[in-house]
């Protein structure tokens, strides 16, 4: 009898082992798809506005450069000019790009 207790004892033990390696075995396969199967959160984030841009008329633009060393000469040409070809409202990125293009031509 004890040779046959020995035997059950040994598939109780190998059952316990299979067991326990299909349980292992088991967890990750669990682990992986419940992983899969959480809900997804999506989170949007507002991009920043762009930073609006005021237009000023010609006369306010030529009044503010005045004030900041431009000559008055220059800023005479540069008044009638504007006026001539009818810019009189514009952003002041745009005078002032029309500004130093017309202070960079040439004196015929």
């Amino acid at each position: 009898m004890s040779e046959s207790s020995s035997a059950t004892t040994t598939a109780a033990v190998e059952g316990a082992s299979a067991t326990t390696a299909t349980s292992a075995e088991s967890t990750p396969a669990t682990t992986a798809t419940s992983t899969a199967m959480a809900p997804v959160v999506t989170v949007s984030v507002a991009t920043p506005a762009a930073p609006q841009k005021f237009n000023v008329t010609l006369d306010e633009f030529c009044q503010r450069h005045s004030g900041r060393g431009a000559g008055a000469e220059i800023l005479g040409a540069f008044h009638s000019v504007q006026r001539k070809l009818g810019h009189f409202v514009d952003t002041e990125a745009a005078f002032l790009a029309r500004f130093v293009a017309l202070g960079n031509q040439p004196v015929k």
